[in-house]
């Protein structure tokens, strides 16, 4: 059946990583706040409390939110005088996406091969 397939597709290592980051990016999308903040991060640099002013949070909230989605790599910052801007990281979303879509067009070509 399909785990046998499956098994087969995942076997590379390298691929396992890639697989294992895509799903961690999942995971964030499917966090309300951080989609949110991505959300407001692709129309503009915002610094912390504009932010948590926008989506009515805590600047501890946002603060921790930050350091996540910035280790995973999603979201930028830069230092002006005494504010952190942050900003979306668009080629590394662009990238997740891109190996998202490949993943299924991948599955999708070997559902046609059988």
């Amino acid at each position: 059946g399909l785990g046998y397939k499956v098994d087969e597709i995942f076997e590379n290592t390298l691929e396992k990583a890639e697989i294992n980051h895509i799903i961690d990016f999942l995971k964030l999308l499917s966090d309300k706040s951080k989609f949110k903040i991505l959300i407001l991060l692709s129309h503009k640099k915002m610094y912390a409390n504009e932010i948590a002013e926008q989506l009515n949070l805590t600047n501890a909230t946002i603060s921790h939110h930050m350091r996540i989605l910035t280790l995973q790599g999603l979201v930028e910052s830069a230092r002006n005088q005494n504010k952190t801007y942050y900003y979306l990281n668009s080629s590394k979303f662009h990238s997740l996406l891109n190996g998202l879509l490949g993943k299924f067009k991948s599955a999708l070509i070997l559902e046609k091969e059988e």
